[in-house]
């Protein structure tokens, strides 16, 4: 008798570790999201053939959203081709004195430096150019 209850629990550790084995083979050690990450650090984009292109909340953002640089007291920003001017107060500018930028008796000084505000009011976005948008041409 005391070698069938060995049998037995012998049989029933087999059948233990068969389902535990069976079950453990069905998970999958990483997601597909995970090797597209280790891979992605590793390739270059430029190899891959295609750049990242923006996400849906970046185009909203900058589509919605408008770049003001703040120099000395003044603040300054372009809207609908408008460049706009402002007295400016700890980082904040004061709407009511908003108003277009005259530019007919300005000095060469006064235009180099709005010449400059552009640029850099320009910088990393891809819209401002006013070219067609075509990096290939």
């Amino acid at each position: 008798m005391p070698d069938l209850s060995i049998l037995v629990l012998t049989l029933l550790a087999c059948w233990y570790i068969l389902i535990n084995i069976k079950a453990s083979s069905k998970k999958s050690k990483y997601r597909q999201s995970d090797v597209h990450k280790v891979v992605k650090s590793i390739i270059e984009q430029d190899y891959l053939g295609h750049s990242s292109q923006q996400s849906q909340s970046e185009k909203h953002a900058e589509k919605n959203s408008i770049r003001v640089i703040f120099l000395e007291d003044k603040a300054y920003w372009v809207v609908n081709n408008v460049f706009y001017c402002a007295n400016a107060v700890n980082g904040t500018f004061d709407r009511e004195t908003a108003q277009p930028i005259n530019t007919e008796n300005i000095t060469k000084e006064e235009i180099d430096k709005l010449l400059f505000i552009l640029d850099k009011l320009g910088n990393g976005s891809s819209n401002d150019s006013g070219g067609s948008g075509n990096k290939r041409l």
